[in-house]
């Protein structure tokens, strides 16, 4: 993945992120159905499905003291799968 990609058709990655965390790449982006910006982290950890599951079941919450998750899942590139 690099700037000027679209994940999940829905997120434009503007840039990568500076910050480095273990497990995940993370991206500027746009979302370009609620034209607002949002940070798209790539799982790049050795056990991806679990972090998506758990993304999955967070995206329910509505606190407004917590980051919130628009959509977490696997896209298909090819032969490589991306987990977001």
């Amino acid at each position: 993945m690099q700037a000027g990609d679209t994940i999940a058709r829905r997120y434009l990655l503007v840039r990568a992120d500076d910050d480095h965390l273990p497990g995940l790449v993370r991206y500027l982006a746009r979302d370009t159905r609620l034209d607002v910006e949002v940070t798209v982290d790539i799982v790049t950890s050795r056990a991806p499905s679990a972090v998506i599951r758990a993304a999955q079941q967070v995206r329910v919450l509505r606190d407004k003291r917590l980051s919130r998750v628009l959509a977490a899942g696997v896209e298909r590139r090819g032969n490589d799968r991306i987990f977001y």
